[in-house]
């Protein structure tokens, strides 16, 4: 009979075995990360790396996660509710960023590894600003837009930082829809309510503006159900700029004094309301509302 090859102890093999993947932190608002890390945003329906050696956050309101390494270099990631051949498009053209600073081509645009949208950009008459922005498509999700400015660092420190950040984009699992909290509308159903007939037929504005940031974000809440929001953002640091558009939709209804909101990616966000004649706040944020009608 022949003889069985030793078998080689465990704890030899375990090296050779793959390793889990790393759990993901929840992606929160205004908190500091340090990289490596994977954090994941259930807004955005993906998760990210954050590399060693890096530092980012998430501003309330802010154009998206912003991370830096460094002295001049920083990369802005954010989803985009435009499909690439719309962003290829927008590219093209140049991308204003802030007033008087707009991002044009250095070079034709390609395509990159995954079907990505990429290339280097700069800033006309400001030749230490230099860019390189990645428009990379996510499975069943917003594309990932990755946008890296330098300063004081070469243009191919920027596209490596794109690169390593882009690459590292992951979709997260839809939730079922019977996970979500029964607040949700259910398809066809009307919003009833003395709250909702407040809100029925409105759009609620906020608007913010700091030094160097300003942004305003949208909902449109139609009496059969419907909702609908915009976001837009720009900014402005020292170590370059940034600008961000976002969209979506999805079915609203009220319980009590709260608002919910089903986005059609499956994802729920409430908002507690307080509501007289004359002022709203949503989650103590104070919005204007105006009659508005659905089409």
């Amino acid at each position: 009979m022949p003889k069985r090859p030793p078998l080689l102890p465990l704890a030899l093999l375990l090296p050779l075995l793959p390793s889990p993947p790393a759990a993901a932190r929840p992606l929160t608002p205004d908190t500091p990360y340090v990289g490596p890390e994977t954090l994941e945003s259930a807004e955005a329906g993906m998760r990210f790396t954050l590399p060693a050696g890096w530092t980012g956050s998430l501003p309330s309101g802010g154009p998206g996660f912003i991370a830096a390494r460094g002295e001049g270099l920083q990369v802005i990631l954010t989803p985009s509710p435009a499909p690439l051949t719309e962003l290829r498009a927008e590219l093209e053209r140049g991308s204003q960023i802030a007033e008087g600073v707009t991002l044009t081509p250095a070079a034709p645009l390609k395509e990159g590894p995954g079907g990505a949208l990429e290339g280097p950009f700069g800033v006309p008459g400001l030749d230490a600003l230099k860019a390189y922005i990645i428009a990379r498509p996510v499975k069943g999700r917003a594309p990932a837009v990755v946008v890296a400015v330098c300063t004081t660092a070469p243009l191919d420190a920027c596209e490596r930082a794109a690169r390593e950040l882009a690459q590292s984009v992951k979709p997260l699992k839809a939730a079922p829809a019977s996970a979500a909290p029964a607040s949700a509308a259910p398809a066809g159903a009307a919003p009833a309510g003395p709250l909702a007939a407040a809100l029925a037929d409105k759009r609620l504005n906020r608007f913010h503006t700091s030094s160097g940031y300003s942004e305003r974000e949208t909902l449109t809440l139609c009496a059969d159900g419907r909702v609908f929001r915009s976001f837009d953002a720009s900014s402005v640091s020292q170590l370059g700029s940034g600008a961000a558009r976002a969209g979506g939709d999805g079915r609203w209804a009220v319980r009590g004094q709260t608002l919910s909101v089903r986005w059609a990616s499956g994802e729920v966000s409430e908002f507690e309301v307080s509501a007289s004649a004359d002022s709203l706040t949503l989650n103590g944020n104070r919005w204007l509302r105006e009659d508005v009608r659905c089409p």
